[in-house]
């Protein structure tokens, strides 16, 4: 599909050229959008704050049920879906090995795991009908004591990286396989492992002492598991808490001070808190994850992980379960001092059912049209969630501008946002307020957002910046779909947008990524041409010229046309304006 495509649904009205249009700040321009964001940290509900369920009465391991917490939590029981949605297919063709001497039996359905009633109910309530291939793994690892190491599979393990699986699997269920499993395990335990906490009224702050610690390299990330763990420690007497930084620290000690079984942060700012007298201590800990670990390490956090995992904790005590999309060097390094002798290796893949489930558009343009060929992309799809991914922050504020004037509803996330106005971001990208998401690579990073149907790389992401895995990281955004609330509508100079009929949004639709690709995109067109290729994608006539002569999709695996291994992603050579 061309930029102008004539083709294109929804019947557009004539867009202005665009190539050179430079937005300024006009505070009457603006004046609408400005009433969208939070002016300070009161007007801002941060994700560390979202409610969770406790109860201070002699009722054993299961407390009673609240509906308006349940409600809050869940959601309206007519409004609760399934996170996979109803096409199952494309989890199925995730395919899940096991790299050890005594593998485990993958459970069938979540009736299989040693469940109690209450998790059981939980997981009813979430929209869970059967366990994901991820889930059939690692929930019975868990529950016999073993340690789990889950890695995404490359598509040939001697062949770049072209496929490797976004984030373990973006929508698969992880943070549910690992969730679940420690939650549950714990349920009857907790009276005897857990540190006393305070009564619900009781104004005393408390160190808080977790029994589980789970650490992931984003804010992002960090509230998503957050807000998944409130939802299983529903009735359990399990308090979690989340800290990351960017949010006031008054607040995030104010919580840890309630006390707390499960704590989610990021490496940096639980190290603060350990770091503070009687604040935060680890000698309760009995599971300790550690999520998207290569993303750790290329945010130089490797000293905080080993802060973090101290070798006195090793006595037998603590279950580690570690998550990482590739296995550098540090990773298995760490793997080795803390993951028992019997543990067990996941290889998780092979990823190009995942990628082939998308669309993939790729489009050429010279570099002062971008602009027009991002407005012609936008009207060629109905009123859906949309991520938009620039290089530089620089490129995000420039689009946020001329979005704006044509009546987008958009918003921006990268690094030189205020923690307000990333999670303020977000909050009104889910709820379809604002269903335009401009954000830079590592911003966007840890999203993990419902019913996201198109993904538009403005910028393809630079060889030196992560590449064709970067690219795959990207486009998996587009899969985590299901049912919700439609996204606001909104014209760009033409007819009203709608969302079309007879689509739900939900996993096993395809989502569609479209890149627009220019004359400074050549370092990437190989591999992207070779993964168009391999996902039975068109491939455009432009980039056919960065194949090898000969190559088709049936020899594509032929020794002739195999890459050398892919050098290592040296994050140094980034850019101070890319994050």
């Amino acid at each position: 599909m061309g930029v102008d495509d004539p083709n294109v649904e929804n019947g557009w009205s004539e867009t202005p050229d665009l190539s050179g249009l430079d937005i300024k700040d006009d505070p009457e321009l603006r004046s609408s959008w400005e009433t969208e964001e939070p002016q300070n940290d009161e007007d801002c509900t941060w994700g560390h704050a979202g409610t969770v369920y406790e109860w201070d009465g002699e009722v054993g391991d299961l407390a009673p049920a609240f509906p308006e917490i349940e409600v809050e939590l869940f959601g309206a029981p007519e409004e609760r879906v399934a996170p996979q949605g109803d096409d199952f297919d494309w989890l199925n063709n995730i395919k899940v090995s096991q790299d050890c001497e005594n593998p485990i039996r993958p459970i069938e359905k979540f009736e299989d795991a040693g469940l109690h009633p209450a998790m059981l109910e939980n997981i009813k309530m979430m929209g869970y009908t059967i366990p994901t291939p991820i889930q059939k793994f690692v929930l019975p690892a868990v529950h016999l004591n073993r340690d789990v190491m889950g890695i995404a599979q490359t598509a040939r393990m001697h062949h770049i990286n072209v496929c490797t699986l976004p984030n373990l699997a973006l929508g698969s269920g992880k943070t549910a396989a690992f969730l679940i499993p420690i939650i549950n395990k714990l349920m009857g335990k907790v009276g005897r492992w857990a540190a006393p906490r305070p009564a619900i009224n009781d104004p005393t702050n408390v160190t808080a002492e977790p029994l589980v610690v789970i650490l992931a390299p984003t804010r992002e990330l960090v509230v998503q598991i957050f807000n998944e763990a409130r939802k299983f420690c529903y009735r359990t007497r399990i308090r979690p808490a989340a800290v990351y930084g960017g949010a006031p620290v008054l607040s995030q000690l104010n919580s840890l001070g309630r006390g707390c079984e499960l704590l989610v942060g990021t490496p940096g700012r639980v190290v603060d808190f350990m770091h503070r007298r009687d604040v935060l201590k680890f000698s309760r800990v009995r599971y300790m994850v550690i999520d998207e670990a290569d993303d750790m390490l290329l945010e130089s956090w490797e000293d905080q992980l080993r802060q973090v995992m101290p070798t006195e904790q090793d006595a037998g005590n603590v279950s580690y379960l570690m998550f990482s999309a590739t296995f550098p060097p540090q990773i298995e390094d760490i793997a080795l001092r803390h993951l028992s002798m019997d543990h067990i290796r996941f290889r998780v893949g092979r990823t190009g059912s995942t990628v082939q489930n998308i669309r993939q558009v790729v489009i050429q343009a010279e570099r002062h049209k971008k602009n027009q060929a991002l407005i012609d992309l936008l009207r060629s799809m109905p009123a859906v969630r949309t991520i938009i991914f620039v290089n530089s922050k620089a490129e995000a504020n420039k689009l946020d501008g001329i979005l704006f004037s044509l009546g987008v509803p958009c918003v921006t996330i990268h690094a030189n946002r205020t923690q307000v106005e990333r999670e303020h971001a977000i909050r009104c990208f889910r709820s379809g307020r604002l269903p335009v998401l401009i954000a830079t690579a590592l911003t966007g990073r840890g999203l993990d957002v419902k019913n996201v149907m198109h993904v538009i790389n403005y910028d393809l992401p630079r060889g030196t910046e992560g590449g064709i895995e970067e690219y795959v990281h990207r486009i998996g955004k587009s899969q985590t779909l299901s049912s919700q609330t439609p996204p606001k509508r909104y014209r760009i100079l033409g007819p009203l947008l709608t969302p079309s009929p007879g689509r739900t949004g939900r996993i096993g639709h395809r989502g569609v990524a479209s890149s627009l690709f220019t004359d400074r995109d050549t370092d990437i067109a190989p591999k992207l041409a070779r993964l168009l290729l391999e996902t039975d994608q068109e491939v455009p006539d432009f980039l056919m010229t960065y194949l090898p002569d000969g190559m088709t999709k049936e020899n594509l695996w032929n020794p002739e046309f195999q890459d050398p291994p892919m050098l290592e992603f040296d994050s140094n050579n980034i850019s101070d304006d890319t994050w």
